[in-house]
Order: structure tokens, then sequence, then C-alpha cells
């Protein structure tokens, strides 16, 4: 378990990814950057499951609200992850699992996706990009394409 800096235990958060590709085999992520240092790092879509809403479900409406896409169906699960990572201050004990789903060639939105209204989940990032980017993120010395040391670990 990681440092932390009140010796409280990490709070547990189940959450749900999606590894939403298109029929180019682009993987849709979105950039933030992490309040603490600046750094800016990506991430899929995903969040945390509601009462009653299965895995595949939680992961439609997770993407209806950050794209506002319809209508998805979602895959298999793909991949389990467990990671820790800090926001605002809270440590958390990570505990993913990641979904495959194919859409059309970018259907990005044009609308802004609302704010999670949802009391437990972390802060949200600043959103610095969007979907389906032409090319790779480029790393340069000024500007690092980096991600948490969370995201590096998986477990």
């Amino acid at each position: 378990m990681p440092p932390t800096t009140d010796r409280r235990e990490p709070t547990v958060r189940h959450s749900i990814r999606l590894v939403l590709l298109d029929e180019h085999d682009r993987l849709l992520l979105f950039s933030g950057t992490d309040e603490a240092d600046g750094r800016t790092f990506w991430y899929p879509i995903g969040g945390g499951t509601e009462d009653g809403e299965t895995p595949q479900q939680t992961a439609a409406r997770e993407a209806h609200e950050e794209t506002g896409l319809t209508d998805l169906v979602v895959g298999p699960e793909v991949w389990r992850r467990r990671a820790y990572a800090t926001w605002g201050g809270t440590t958390y004990d990570c505990r993913e699992r990641y979904f495959l789903a194919r859409v059309p060639a970018s259907p990005r939105s044009t609308s802004t996706p609302p704010a999670s209204p949802r009391s437990n989940a972390p802060p949200s990032p600043a959103t610095a990009g969007g979907p389906w980017p032409t090319s790779p993120p480029t790393p340069t010395a000024s500007s690092p394409v980096t991600y948490p040391p969370a995201w590096r670990t998986s477990c």
C-alpha cells in the first residue's frame, strides 16, 4: 500500500472503464492536467457503478455521459487493474474493470459532456483534449506526456 499523509486506509473505489475503438482501431482517450504538478495524463471513459447497474450498463452510461454516444453495445471484459491514486487529498484503492466497445469512425460529440452528478466520484481533472486525435501525442522537453504513478502500476 502506498504511503498516505494521514495514515487513513485508502478509500476503495470500484470503477468500470471502456476501451472504445473506432473502425480504424483508434482508442478514445481524454487528456487531463494533474492539478498537483501540472503534468498531462490520458484516461479512458469510465466511472463508478450505480446501484443496480451491470458493468456493461455502467460502461454504456459513462460513454453517454462523457461523449454523448447512445445505443452503444458493450463487448467483453478485457482486463482488470488495481492501483492506488490520490485525488483532492484522498487516496483511493482503485479496482478497475475494462470492457471493449467499437464504434464507426470517430463519432465525436461536439457538446461538452455534463459534469458527473455522483457525489462519490473523485474530482475530475481539467479536460485538455478530445477524442480520437489524428496522431498520438508527442512528448516534448517542455511538455512531456506522462501518467500519474498509479496509472503506470498494475496489480
